[in-house]
C-alpha cells in the first residue's frame, strides 16, 4: 500500500514495480527491479462546494484556509481598509526585491456543476509609488494540474478600487484553487495592491 498525501486536486498516473536485491543470487551489492505495472489513473477532486465567498471579516488568512506561495512575505488582513474594510493587502515593506509572494485559496470544488456558468468576482485596488510597470498583480486558476493566468495588473498608474467579473468555466467539473500572486522587481515602486470579496 502506498499514501500520497498532501495532493492538489487533478489527475495523477500511478504504476507500480518491484525491487530486488540480487545477493541472494550470487550478485552481491547488485539489485534489479521488474517491469512495470500500471499505469493507473487516479482523480482527486475535495474541497468547498461552492459558491465559495471570502470577505476577511474573520480578520485572518486561516478561517478559510488561505495559504502562500513559498511563504505570506508582505500579504496581512488590513482591519482598517478594504471594500468595504477589512480587506487583503500586500505591501511594500519590508522592501522586496525579484519577489514572488501568492496568496492562495482553499481547493473548491465545482465537482457538482455540470451545466453552468462560474464566475470568479473580486475587487481590487493598487495605490503606486513609481509608476514603472514592473510590479504585478496577478490572478491564477488551478486546474488539470496547471497554474492558468486570467488577469494581471501592472504599477503604470494608481488603480482606483475596481471589480472584477471574469468566467471560470473550465473548472465546471473540477476541484480548483484560486490565487493572487504580488510579484515584480522591487516592491517599494509601489504602496500596496488590495484584494477583498
Amino acid at each position: 500500500s502506498y499514501y500520497d498525501f498532501g495532493l492538489d486536486p487533478g489527475t495523477y498516473h500511478y504504476s507500480v514495480s518491484s525491487k530486488y536485491d540480487l545477493t541472494s543470487y550470487g550478485y552481491p551489492g547488485q539489485y534489479d527491479e521488474s517491469m512495470h505495472q500500471g499505469p493507473v489513473t487516479v482523480f482527486i477532486n475535495y474541497g468547498f462546494l461552492l459558491p465559495f465567498t471570502e470577505d476577511w471579516d474573520q480578520g485572518t488568512f486561516n478561517y478559510n484556509l488561505w495559504n502562500f506561495d513559498p511563504v505570506e512575505g508582505n500579504w496581512f488582513i488590513n482591519t482598517a481598509d478594504g471594500n468595504p474594510a477589512p480587506g487583503a493587502e500586500f505591501s511594500w515593506q519590508p522592501p522586496q526585491t525579484n519577489y514572488s509572494f501568492a496568496l492562495v485559496s482553499p481547493v473548491m470544488n465545482a465537482t457538482a456543476i455540470n451545466c453552468a456558468t462560474v464566475w470568479l468576482d473580486y475587487d481590487c485596488r493598487l495605490v503606486n509609488q513609481n509608476p514603472t510597470g514592473k510590479e504585478h498583480l496577478t490572478v491564477e486558476i488551478y486546474y488539470n494540474n496547471v497554474w492558468h493566468t486570467l488577469a494581471q495588473y501592472l504599477n503604470h498608474n494608481d488603480l482606483a478600487w475596481f471589480s472584477e467579473h471574469k468566467k471560470i468555466n473550465p473548472i465546471v467539473g473540477k476541484a480548483f484553487k484560486v490565487r493572487f500572486v504580488a510579484g515584480g522587481s522591487n516592491s517599494a515602486d509601489i504602496q500596496y495592491w488590495n484584494v477583498d470579496n
